[in-house]
């Protein structure tokens, strides 16, 4: 279990006096609190179930605040993306499995309700970033890993992801 605090605080000076800017200096700032719990279950050995919920927070970063002095415009009134995440798997995590010194493979389904996710629009003459609204992601995640000796492993991974806009107009 855990608990996130998240604070913001930007201002956006501008710097040029080109025709058509707004030269008002634009001031956000905030905070929230995320939280998550999880946790892993061993039936039998060497056999894993897992689950975990998570409302947690991604604050802009600053390309998207602040643009990139040309092609992308600032975007002063980025709120922060806001999210629930539930994830339930299933791990098989073993030593010495068959010939191998080591075995191991998951599977993983995740849901995310996704409010205010952040976003790059083109507009007439830059792009810019905006806050989207609501969003859903669905999907699952397959991973095995072995190695083949002390030298020597192979890994591979297949995701598969489903993203709904779910804004009602």
């Amino acid at each position: 279990m855990g608990i996130k605090n998240y604070r913001y605080d930007y201002d956006i000076i501008p710097t040029s006096k080109m025709p058509g800017l707004n030269l008002t200096t634009n001031k956000h700032k905030g905070e929230e609190i995320g939280f998550y719990e999880s946790m892993r279950y061993e039936p039998i050995k060497d056999l894993f179930v897992k689950a975990s919920y998570e409302h947690a927070f991604r604050l802009p970063n600053n390309s998207e605040i602040f643009g990139d002095g040309g092609f992308i415009a600032p975007a002063p009134n980025l709120i922060p993306e806001e999210a629930d995440n539930i994830n339930f798997g299933v791990i098989f995590d073993s030593y010495e499995f068959y010939n191998f010194p080591w075995f191991k493979a998951e599977a993983n389904i995740f849901y995310k309700n996704l409010k205010n996710m952040i976003k790059l629009q083109q507009g007439a003459n830059r792009a810019g970033y905006i806050n989207m609204g609501k969003v859903e992601v669905k999907g699952f995640e397959l991973e095995v890993s072995v190695d083949l000796n002390e030298n020597w492993y192979i890994y591979g991974n297949y995701t598969n992801q489903t993203l709904k806009d779910k804004q009602k107009y």
